[in-house]
């Protein structure tokens, strides 16, 4: 078995998805997530990588930006918010090893449709990711937990999708 299709199993167990496919960037993960759920309204908290909003403008969905608690991560009220306004997919960046309420947020779709896309690129190894999701996705960067960059290099490290 070759190297890419072993490493690509492993990520699959770690999000616990069926298949995982490497991107160039996060950026393009998150494309290709957008693409793949036919997101069309998207939200997104206020504090996140810009590279989160430009790959929503490039996939053609309206950026929706809520409102980030003291923690920095997504505000669970906020999204309700956003929801009741029509929005179909919600991605949820963890930020700083720190778990957003995807838990709380996962329990809104017995009441909305919509569908999660999990950004874990800061917080790999926490417990549970990918139980929420429908798409989750990482860059692996030179600043993330585990990064594929090498140093003082021009590119970004690549990024990997799990549905």
């Amino acid at each position: 078995m070759e190297i890419k299709t072993k490493f690509s199993n492993t990520w699959g167990k770690i999000f616990k998805k069926e298949k995982a496919t490497f991107t160039a960037n996060g950026k393009d993960a998150i494309y290709l997530a957008l693409k793949h759920l036919k997101s069309e309204k998207v939200i997104m908290p206020t504090y996140t990588c810009q590279r989160v909003l430009e790959a929503t403008i490039s996939a053609e969905c309206e950026p929706v930006i809520v409102d980030c608690g003291y923690d920095l991560q997504i505000s669970f009220l906020s999204v309700i918010k956003a929801l009741e306004e029509g929005a179909d997919t919600v991605i949820i960046p963890h930020m700083f090893g720190i778990q957003a309420p995807i838990d709380l947020i996962f329990k809104l779709k017995l009441t909305y449709n919509f569908k999660i896309i999990e950004d874990c690129s800061q917080c790999i190894g926490l417990p549970d990711i990918g139980r929420y999701s429908d798409v989750v996705m990482a860059s692996l960067g030179p600043s993330k937990w585990l990064s594929v960059a090498p140093p003082l290099e021009k590119e970004y490290g690549g990024g990997v999708l799990a549905h």
